[in-house]
């Protein structure tokens, strides 16, 4: 999952063209390029984009973490860990 496909995603849910979504935070055409993975966004734009239409950095970013959460390794922590764990 990529930020673009993220921001396609939300896009598609609530029912809007690039240049809605873009919210003249960014020109529809640079905002077509994120969503194609073509530019990367900052971070104080996407989350512009993301407040003005309702959606919050939780909800937005909870893809990845569920994508990613079954990925991670711990070594350390099984050395550390006592029975109880």
């Amino acid at each position: 999952m990529t930020i673009g496909q993220q921001l396609k995603k939300f896009r598609l849910l609530l029912g809007l063209s690039q240049a809605d979504m873009a919210a003249e935070i960014v020109t529809a055409s640079f905002y077509s390029k994120v969503e194609r993975d073509q530019s990367e966004i900052i971070i104080d734009k996407l989350v512009e984009i993301l407040n003005a239409h309702n959606i919050s950095l939780n909800e937005f970013f909870e893809a990845f973490d569920k994508e990613n959460l079954p990925n991670l390794n711990f070594p350390d922590l099984k050395l550390k860990c006592n029975t109880k764990c």
